[in-house]
């Protein structure tokens, strides 16, 4: 199954926002979704792919993507696989950890002590679990202009986390927030469809999202 035309469940022709409407037939909706029939495709493994091409630029809001599967064209879908929650402004930022991270301090709130930015943890690299450990942490921003640009920046996470700048500027990064993304899945059921949440006012771009059974080859996320 290559992703081709026949194997796009969104079309990515019109923007992804708070209106997207769920397709329930295998005519492609307004929103450019539509209902596939896999027949027994799907019990040897298939891949799904999003493709986001756009960068957000609403700080806090969030993209929740998930592939559905049914025995029936337009009723009874459930949840067989979820793409990761994209978040709308990530900056990554390289620190020298002073106190180690603890797995407690993801969804925890982070601030600058110099700029006085603000967010919320998404991610850290392991090394940062150790003292004097140095590596990235992908920071979803409050508010667009959190910047966390002060070269003298220390970083307090969560409940224990704290690390000061290392020599780098933060900077947006598509990790988490664009770009392509990939799940496998295994299902007994015919129909495919995926199903998209965003938050809020949130305008998402012209995703698209198709089936194929290769791993897609691209670059790491930036």
């Amino acid at each position: 199954m290559p992703l081709d035309a026949d194997s796009i469940l969104r079309d990515g022709l019109v923007d992804l926002d708070n209106s997207e409407v769920t397709a329930v037939s295998e005519t492609r909706n307004g929103d450019g979704a539509v209902v596939l029939d896999i027949r027994k495709t799907g019990i040897m493994g298939i891949v799904a792919v999003m493709v986001c091409p756009d960068v957000p630029t609403a700080a806090g809001d969030t993209l929740a993507a998930v592939i559905q599967a049914s025995d029936h064209v337009s009723t009874d879908f459930k949840d067989i696989a979820s793409f990761p929650t994209l978040y709308a402004l990530v900056r990554r930022l390289r620190i020298v950890s002073t106190t180690g991270f603890v797995a407690a301090d993801i969804t925890g709130s982070i601030t600058g002590g110099t700029t006085a930015d603000t967010g919320t943890l998404r991610w850290y690299d392991k090394a940062l679990e150790t003292a004097g450990g140095i590596g990235d942490i992908l920071i979803e921003l409050d508010a667009a202009g959190d910047a966390f640009d002060d070269v003298d920046e220390v970083i307090t996470a969560g409940t224990t986390g704290v690390g000061a700048v290392n020599g780098v500027i933060s900077s947006i990064t598509q990790a988490l927030s664009y770009g392509v993304y990939s799940v496998r899945l295994v299902t007994q059921k015919r129909y495919v469809r995926v199903s998209n949440t965003p938050s809020g006012g949130s305008n998402w771009g012209k995703v698209l999202v198709g089936l194929t059974n290769h791993w897609p080859q691209f670059a790491g996320m930036q």
